[in-house]
């Protein structure tokens, strides 16, 4: 009964459009098979000391060595700096790649696949994957 009233409203399952982006895709946590216009022609990203709170809606993709411009995070860790990514205005449906030692955002979740590259400086243990691959499930609260 619901498919065949479905079926009469006109009502249709579309995939996400995708579009390739001139040059390729630079932008840093993206997942290059994944080329949605909606945000790859916007790169939010920003750097930031390690140590510091990190604006809401924003997410760790890279973790930088900055050296005296940011204080040390631990004794023998390069990594004083991080490279943040906006996503909490990314459409639904849509893949990021994020430091494995990041929580994953509320209306996101991790897909068992393996990131496109790694995150150096993530805090997992010896062997793990440094870097997750997460997706984007429903728009914001």
């Amino acid at each position: 009964m619901l498919l065949s009233t479905l079926a009469c409203s006109g009502f249709r399952v579309r995939a996400p459009e995708r579009s390739s982006r001139p040059g390729g895709d630079e932008t840093p946590g993206l997942d290059p098979d994944w080329r949605n216009e909606a945000y790859t022609n916007r790169p939010e990203t920003r750097r930031a000391c390690r140590a510091d709170a990190r604006p809401r809606g924003w997410i760790a993709v890279s973790y930088l060595r900055l050296g005296d411009e940011c204080q040390k995070v631990a004794e023998g860790d390069p990594y004083n700096g991080v490279l943040l990514q906006k996503y909490f205005d990314w459409p639904t449906g849509g893949v990021l790649d994020i430091c494995a030692d990041e929580v994953v955002p509320r209306g996101w979740f991790e897909l068992m696949e393996p990131a496109a590259r790694a995150c150096k400086g993530a805090r997992v243990k010896e062997g793990e994957p440094t870097a997750i691959r997460i997706r984007k499930a429903r728009p914001n609260p």
